[in-house]
Order: C-alpha cells, then sequence, then structure tokens
C-alpha cells in the first residue's frame, strides 16, 4: 500500500496542508494511506482557523483533524515521510536510524533542499504564500513522491 507521512512542528499548519492537498491531488483512490504528524505538539488540537480558511477555499473540510505527536509506529508504517523543515528531518533520522532512508524533506521531492517556514503568528498572507509554496513542490515533486511512497 502506497503511504507518505508529512512533518512539522505542531501538525497545526505545514504538516496538514501538506496532508490534505496531498490526499485532494491522489483522489479517493483507498489503496493509498496519507497522513501528518508533529515532532513537538500535543495530541488533539483542532486546526486554526487560518488552516481551515485555505484549505476550505481549496474545497477540502479538514475540521475533523486532530494534531497527533510522531511516533516510530508511524515512521515505520508509512513507507515515505516528508519533513517540511531540515531540523524535523534531522531529528527523526538521528531518533529512528533504522527507518532514515524513508525520511525526506519535501522540497527534495523537486531537487531543492529549503524549509517551508512556519507561518505561526503571522499574517493570513503568509499562510497563503506557506500553502502556495506547499501545493508547488506536491504538484512539481508528485511523480516524484508516488514512486517512493509506492
Amino acid at each position: 500500500m502506497p503511504s507518505v507521512l508529512f512533518v512539522c512542528t505542531g501538525n497545526l499548519h505545514r504538516s496538514p496542508m501538506a496532508e490534505y492537498f496531498f490526499k485532494a491531488k491522489i483522489g479517493s483512490d483507498p489503496d493509498w494511506k496519507i497522513a501528518s504528524a508533529g515532532t513537538y505538539t500535543r495530541d488533539g488540537m483542532p486546526l486554526p482557523p487560518e488552516v481551515l480558511m485555505i484549505l476550505s477555499k481549496a474545497g477540502i473540510d479538514a475540521r475533523r483533524h486532530r494534531s497527533r505527536e510522531i511516533t516510530r509506529e508511524m515512521v515505520a508504517n508509512h513507507n515515505l515521510v516528508l519533513c517540511l523543515a531540515s531540523n524535523h528531518k534531522e531529528a527523526l533520522r538521528a531518533e529512528f536510524p533504522d527507518l532514515a532512508e524513508r525520511i525526506h524533506l519535501l522540497s527534495e521531492m523537486v531537487g531543492e533542499k529549503s524549509d517551508v517556514d512556519d507561518p505561526i503568528g503571522g499574517p493570513m498572507v503568509e499562510f497563503e504564500a506557506v500553502a502556495r509554496e506547499i501545493d508547488t513542490y506536491l504538484t512539481q515533486g508528485f511523480e516524484r513522491i508516488v514512486a517512493l511512497a509506492g
């Protein structure tokens, strides 16, 4: 079963946007497992209004999303783990060295090595810019993501 896990810090901004945008690109394929998690978060927090609004404008209802802290089991149960920032990638590779080969930066899917900045505390325009950046990486890196997630 193809599977991908998107990871950011709080699982409230970047990784949920990546999760839901990617789900929209895959469509209703039941063979896929797509999720997100945070490296430093509390389980059970809802998405902030800015993220809900961005996803809603894309036709996505993510009101049921709740934050989750990443676990070894999550990493082990996904073929591909895409981090939104290099500190997430480094931390996960250090914590789970036996699973390091499946942990990458999202930007690496398009041949780059750059972080997607966290828009927390910023104006709506920053959230929108982050959403566009994530969507661009997912669109341009789609074939590579599908290949690595398989």
